[in-house]
């Protein structure tokens, strides 16, 4: 395993060898030794392909609105179509992440499920698709390709190894954003006892009001932010953090 992490080109071409339990095992061991997000994603893209000798991999995760897939994960002949966002409907991922089934495609061009985008761009021919889902939450589909007019057939076999790395991957990648999500909400809260212990050495309230303006814009990675406070009858505002419309001072009715 360690001489796979260092030596990634020639770890891929040793599994290519390996019996494909133990090649398998070995995907699993790097995948899952890491909680970082962008190391599983490298990891995935390094060694996914070489389990079903595929040249390109990709995964593709549910956005938030729920409508589409957007492409995460893309390497060799996938890497055009990175960053793209795929319709739920009109597309393997979404098929797979609606069915929970997963596909074995060996005339892409003939199949309605394939996105035409990615048909010109990638030359897909071959194609094996499964959805990444876990605790009965489907949350995305990983995709091998295999591309040209040249490319060699996927078997069942090929399929089956597929949806056992795509549970190794659903598994992985879950645990990543997990991690990567409470290391987020350790920060936000240290920063936020940090910006109270800061206020205890000020009794001024326009320095207060500012310090609150500023510090809740940074942390909720926003250009701007506005305090508006109510006197009774009118807002006022009352302190502001970068460009914005209204002045500190300014009034308005509260009912405008």
């Amino acid at each position: 395993a360690a001489l796979f992490r260092w030596v990634p080109a020639l770890g891929g071409h040793l599994r290519a060898r390996l019996p494909a339990s133990d090649a398998l095992d070995v995907f699993n061991r790097n995948l899952l030794g890491s909680l970082d997000a962008r190391q599983v994603a490298r990891t995935i893209a390094r060694e996914a392909a070489a389990l079903v000798r595929a040249d390109g991999v990709g995964i593709s995760l549910v956005a938030d609105d729920n409508l589409l897939v957007e492409s995460t994960v893309n390497t060799g002949t996938l890497a055009p179509v990175a960053g793209q966002s795929l319709p739920r409907t009109g597309s393997l991922a979404g098929w797979c992440v609606a069915t929970g089934q997963a596909a074995l495609i060996n005339d892409a061009r003939r199949d309605p499920r394939i996105h035409p985008p990615a048909l010109e761009v990638a030359d897909l021919r071959r194609v094996l698709a499964a959805p990444l889902e876990l605790a009965g939450e489907r949350f995305g589909a990983i995709v091998a390709v295999r591309s040209g007019p040249h490319a060699r057939p996927f078997c069942r076999r090929d399929l089956q190894m597929w949806c056992r790395v795509a549970q190794i991957v659903a598994l992985a990648w879950s645990n990543a954003k997990l991690y990567d999500n409470a290391v987020r909400r350790r920060q936000r809260l240290a920063e936020l006892y940090g910006f109270t212990a800061s206020l205890g050495g000020s009794v001024d309230a326009r320095v207060i009001l500012e310090a609150v303006t500023s510090h809740a814009a940074r942390m909720l990675g926003a250009d701007a932010a506005t305090l508006v406070m109510s006197d009774g009858t009118d807002v006022v505002y009352r302190a502001r953090y970068g460009p914005g419309e209204f002045t500190v001072g300014f009034r308005r009715a509260a009912g405008d």
